[in-house]
């Protein structure tokens, strides 16, 4: 069957038909109310991923000058007495930036954090190395679950400030990953000060608001972080869970 759109002969005049308007006005505005309702509300979905995008890139431009503030800390305590030390600091800096500056994507795969997490801990090894142990078990199975970039740091860069370094004795922190009933699970542990001496800012600090910040924008309640106590009393355990996405090759 043919269909031909165009003027009907037979079919009321334009005389006619204004005049039938008025008793045709609601079904007139119901054509014309479905087409506009559908760009607005493309419109309105649009607008709200720019701006989700855009509080995404605040939040990792916010991270970032943190991170660099107190990288660029650790290579000028180097300078002056292990020069070769800070220039070995400056390469592992590099490295790190280089995966940072890449990673513009909303999530990637977790391989890539992996390699990221091993700029970071080589830079900070340089300076504790001597009574700091740091073990990241990541399965390989994992390589492809994705996670937003960078998501780790901040959390590993809190469990050594703010709880293997005030305890002034050698420390370990391990970074896990599995999954537990279809969620993607990332923990870091610390056997640092914990709570009792570490204050109530250990769960409330801007590298940790940061992390809640971009898991809300990317997963909205589908995500949480949760720090607690470990199961033997001692150290900081910060947990992520995330949905359980997989990179498709």
């Amino acid at each position: 069957m043919s269909h031909h759109f165009g003027w009907i002969p037979n079919g009321p005049s334009v005389r006619e038909y204004l005049v039938l308007l008025p008793s045709n006005t609601v079904f007139f505005s119901g054509l014309v109310a479905i087409p506009v309702a559908f760009l607005m509300s493309r419109a309105q979905w649009t607008r709200r991923a720019e701006l989700t995008e855009a509080r995404l890139e605040a939040l990792r431009l916010q991270l970032n000058p943190h991170f660099l503030f107190n990288a660029l800390n650790t290579v000028a305590a180097l300078i002056p007495e292990q020069p070769q030390t800070a220039e070995e600091a400056v390469e592992a800096l590099s490295r790190f930036l280089r995966h940072a500056i890449s990673s513009r994507a909303r999530e990637i795969p977790l391989a890539d954090e992996r390699r990221a997490i091993h700029a970071y801990v080589a830079l900070e090894l340089l300076r504790f190395g001597d009574w700091l142990d740091v073990n990241v078990d990541f399965p390989v199975a994992l390589d492809n679950a994705l996670v937003p970039p960078l998501i780790l740091q901040p959390i590993i860069e809190n469990a050594i400030r703010h709880g293997v370094v005030p305890r002034g004795a050698r420390g370990r922190i391990d970074v896990c990953a599995a999954v537990r009933e279809h969620t993607l699970l990332l923990t870091v542990q610390d056997d640092g000060v914990g709570f009792g001496n570490g204050g109530p800012s250990r769960g409330t600090g801007v590298g940790l608001a940061n992390v809640r910040a971009r898991l809300r924008q990317t997963y909205g309640d589908a995500a949480a972080l949760e720090v607690s106590t470990p199961a033997q009393g001692t150290g900081t355990l910060v947990s992520l869970r995330l949905p359980l996405r997989q990179r498709t090759i």
